[in-house]
This record gives structure tokens, sequence and C-alpha cells, in this order.
């Protein structure tokens, strides 16, 4: 349902189309999560779950997955960055001079763009979601 639809403005066309009060706008990827919790009811699971980048970018989406075990492989948009996931953010000491550093991580981030040249990256452990055995070029 819409989002637009919440609103006291809708409550005519609610009344109208007969939509519970208690039903009410969710995300997309809430819906596929209740879809996926369902299919798991009846003893159904996804051997691998494929999203695109609305759901990939999306932390909480991502999270949930997780949670329940699903194996995944999400789209995700060029300017995304990560982070091996043992990265720890480095505090750098302020020397007084200017705005206080914020704190970035040890080592530059992975531009998703060059995450196609596998052979130059190793994350350890998974990424994003998904095991990474990776093995250098020859």
């Amino acid at each position: 349902m819409p989002q637009s639809w919440d609103g006291s403005q809708a409550a005519g066309r609610r009344a109208h189309c007969r939509i519970p009060d208690g039903e009410h706008h969710r995300p997309k990827w809430q819906l596929a999560l209740e879809m996926l919790d369902d299919l798991a009811t009846v003893g159904l699971r996804p051997a691998v779950l494929v999203a695109v980048a609305g759901c990939g970018a999306n932390a909480d989406f991502r999270h949930a997955l997780e949670d329940r075990g699903l194996v995944y492989a999400l789209q995700v948009k060029g300017e995304l960055t990560a982070h091996a996931e043992a990265a720890k953010p480095h505090h750098p000491p302020y020397g007084g001079l200017g705005p206080s550093p914020a704190a970035p991580l040890p080592h530059p981030p992975v531009h998703r763009a060059g995450m196609s040249d596998c052979g130059q990256w190793e994350f350890p452990g998974t990424f994003l979601g998904l095991p990474v055995h990776q093995q250098a070029r020859a």
C-alpha cells in the first residue's frame, strides 16, 4: 500500500477499499522478509536470495537476512564502499587546530568498482553476507 494512504486525508479511500485500520504502509524490504518468514513456516527456504540495489543498500535488510541464516547476493550502487569485517576505527590524537578529526578506518575502503578484479582484494570470512574464497591471480 502506498505511504500516502496512511494519512488522515486518505480515510475515505481506505474505507471505500475496505482496508483495515491496522494495515499500513510497509517498505518493500519488510514485505520481502515477511514472505521469507511465511515460506519458512511451511519448510521452504531459498538456496540463495538475490535482490536489487534498493535492498542491497539497506543495512536493516542485510542484517535481517543474516539473522535468518540466509545466503544472499545483493546488487549495490557504484558509490557504495565496504570495509573488511575486522576493520576497526582509528582515532588520531587531536592536535588542537581546526575541527576534531573524524575517526577513519585504518585501511581505505574498497570501492565497489574495484571489487570486479577479485585478484587484488582479499576479504577474510564474509563480505556482504557471502562467504568469500579468493585466490591470487597468476
